[in-house]
């Protein structure tokens, strides 16, 4: 298909990033006496806010969780991005599409500030239009608010002209709520029936499938 506005997701999508959340999540539920003994355990987490997970899953008051945002932040900041590791053929297929004249931008609910930083750790900030991510405090990154905002700098006109590359169903979602088309993919942090569930237009194995679609 001819999109020319292509979003991406960036944790599970673009980097393998389950590390440095995860250690991030478990050294801050420790300081409320939440000890997490395997980090396997917190990978479902993967996705949604932070601030949202440590609320609704961890029952933190709305006080604790403030806190919470502070210590995983200096935790991330410092280590957390580093510890990511870009999934092989993400780069070669970014600047394919690139080169064939897509605009790309990136939509994701990590706070913008890391999401800049993570992108120019790996050396492709630049294939990037637009970087769209939440605060730092961890509000106002419901997805599609995010992938509407990245709509709106890509100055995109048509929304049958964009299409999101995600891999969990909060990306699906966003995109149904945003009015775009999805693709799911499937060596993130979720799985074929979550995507299918959620209503991907497509689902891929490997992140090159997609120049297939993406003609």
């Amino acid at each position: 298909m001819a999109y020319k506005y292509i979003l991406f997701d960036l944790d599970g999508t673009i980097s393998d990033s389950n590390e440095g959340i995860t250690k991030g999540v478990q050294a801050t539920l420790a300081h409320f006496g939440i000890d997490i003994v395997d980090r396997t355990e917190l990978l479902r987490y993967i996705g949604p806010p932070i601030r949202e997970t440590l609320s609704t899953q961890f029952g933190l008051t709305s006080e604790q969780v403030d806190e919470a945002m502070v210590i995983y932040g200096k935790y991330y900041s410092e280590k957390g991005l580093y510890e990511n590791v870009l999934y092989d053929g993400v780069c070669d297929t970014i600047r394919e599409l690139k080169r064939r004249g897509k605009v790309i931008a990136l939509a994701t609910s990590k706070a913008q500030v890391f999401a800049e930083r993570i992108l120019e750790y790996f050396g492709i900030a630049d294939c990037f239009a637009h970087i769209c991510g939440g605060e730092l405090s961890g509000y106002s990154t419901k997805k599609s608010d995010v992938m509407r905002r990245a709509l709106d700098n890509c100055g995109v006109a048509d929304l049958h002209d964009a299409i999101i590359i995600g891999d969990r169903k909060y990306d699906i979602i966003g995109a149904k709520e945003t009015g775009i088309a999805s693709i799911g993919v499937l060596y993130g942090f979720g799985d074929y029936d979550e995507l299918r569930d959620a209503g991907a237009d497509w689902i891929v194995e490997d992140i090159a499938d997609v120049l297939e679609i993406l003609v």
